[in-house]
């Protein structure tokens, strides 16, 4: 991935704000419109130096009432605070998105084969994907979107 591509992605999704939903297959990162980043990998949030959620939590008793529900957490975790950071470890294609009040999301390739996570966002008129690939390498696909699309 060349650096200025690196660069755009740290910078694509500042300012926002991050709402997660649980698909039936994966994890997605919301960020606006058909912005934000796909996950299969492990995730966690981390608040206040803590664990304070992860994906593995989601239907887990835990000794409650009922089993959590990870997409409720996670967004009561998220809520009201825009994302100040974004990094990408270039060994192993994880993703770490720093929060305001202390707040990240850490997003951990787990597989040598299989990939982790797709971010989709745009530069200028073209449509980005980058893909944290197995065994930590890492795919950029771009587009020139056709006139009149967003």
């Amino acid at each position: 991935m060349s650096d200025d591509t690196l660069l755009e992605f740290g910078k694509a999704y500042l300012g926002r704000f991050c709402v997660i939903q649980r698909r039936e297959h994966d994890w997605f990162f919301c960020f606006g419109d058909n912005e934000g980043i796909a996950v299969t990998a492990p995730w966690r949030i981390i608040q206040n130096g803590r664990i304070a959620h992860a994906m593995q939590d989601d239907g887990q008793r835990f000794d409650l009432p009922q089993p959590v529900n990870g997409e409720a957490r996670a967004n009561g975790l998220l809520e009201g605070k825009q994302i100040k950071r974004l990094e990408l470890d270039r060994v192993t294609a994880d993703l770490r998105l720093h929060f305001d009040g202390q707040t990240r999301i850490d997003v951990f390739n787990d597989s040598s084969g299989y990939e982790g996570w797709q971010a989709a966002f745009r530069i200028g008129d073209d449509a980005v994907s980058i893909i944290g690939m197995g065994g930590g390498d890492v795919a950029v696909i771009r587009q020139a979107l056709p006139l009149g699309k967003s």
